[in-house]
């Protein structure tokens, strides 16, 4: 499949912009891995499902995500929590906010395997969005919002949002291997935009000839 040097290429690139942006340093693979899956374009049913997951790679919002420096990196510890808040302006068509962490190995066969069970909920005022979860005995069904107790990638979407503060809150829910687990966190703000990759400057053009603008 064309998808596995694809998505390869990309995360070398990604790998080398977050060392270009932070003194060389290499950054966790749980960003990485976020902030390809958040950028990602959603296809099939909505949400993540089991065909297609959390959709198509988009390096370039991926990219912006470390340029744009919306995302951080931090612990948590049983019982505790951290807040990250971020503000959404006026026309935004949709938030997307995204929490992952390395899980550490579980036993063989344990039931659920996640060791390490930390929780995302996105906050603003008296409203509290839970993330997507599936449903592995029904996979054909849309995903529904609840508490995710088996995975250490949870997303979670709004469409529309209202202008104002949201507040990202990850919990330590059971911290079982610590004292604390690091997670990767990333936001993206989605609006209504056009943006022209080709042409983009610095192109020959041929009189006469046919042109896709992208």
């Amino acid at each position: 499949s064309m998808a596995t040097p694809g998505v390869t290429g990309s995360s070398a690139l990604l790998y080398q912009r977050y060392k270009q942006l932070n003194g060389n340093s290499n950054p966790p693979s749980s960003l990485i891995k976020n902030i390809l899956c958040n950028a990602a374009a959603d296809l099939g049913n909505p949400g993540p499902d089991y065909t297609f997951g959390f959709g198509r790679i988009n390096a370039l919002a991926a990219v912006e995500i470390l340029e744009e420096n919306r995302y951080t990196v931090n612990t948590v510890a049983t019982g505790d929590f951290n807040d990250a808040t971020i503000t959404v302006p006026a026309g935004a068509v949709r938030l997307r906010a995204m929490l992952t962490w390395n899980d550490p190995a579980g036993a063989t066969n344990a039931n659920p395997a996640l060791v390490n069970n930390l929780d995302l909920s996105v906050i603003n005022g008296a409203n509290t969005t839970l993330p997507w979860i599936m449903d592995k005995d029904n996979p054909g069904s849309n995903a529904t919002r609840g508490i995710d107790n088996y995975s250490n990638i949870e997303q979670v979407t709004l469409d529309n949002p209202a202008a104002g503060t949201y507040t990202l809150k990850v919990n330590g829910t059971a911290v079982a291997v610590g004292p604390s687990q690091q997670y990767s966190l990333t936001w993206i703000i989605d609006q209504q935009y056009i943006r022209v990759l080709y042409p983009n400057g610095g192109e020959n053009l041929s009189p006469g000839t046919n042109q896709t603008i992208t």
